[in-house]
């Protein structure tokens, strides 16, 4: 109970406008400015670099997996096409490697 009394007593002190209340709340206020300045900053910057980082990753696979998907689906076409004329064979590569110069990847939609 001595302890909320205390409390209260503080607080009423303040609120009445005691002769070291200004000082001290406009101490407490440029001390908390300055921290929360300091820690936001901090967060903020890394927190766009690790976004940055996961998007680095992120490209990066796109391309592995593109690649990938490449070459299966030339591997396929050739295989599917083998006892296809030359002429259809050689179209069927053209436009798998066409596909890829193009950065879709094959079977990926726009």
């Amino acid at each position: 109970m001595a302890v909320d009394q205390g409390m209260a007593g503080d607080s009423a002190q303040e609120a009445a406008g005691g002769p070291d209340a200004a000082p001290d709340r406009q101490e407490y206020e440029q001390t908390l400015d300055s921290v929360v300045t300091s820690v936001s900053g901090t967060c903020y910057s890394q927190l766009v670099q690790a976004v940055s980082v996961a998007r680095g990753r992120a490209q990066a696979a796109r391309s592995t997996v593109t690649l990938f998907a490449g070459g299966l689906m030339a591997a396929l076409s050739v295989t599917a096409i083998a006892d296809r004329p030359a002429a259809t064979r050689w179209m069927g590569i053209a436009s798998v490697a066409l596909e890829e110069l193009r950065g879709r990847g094959p079977g990926i939609p726009v």
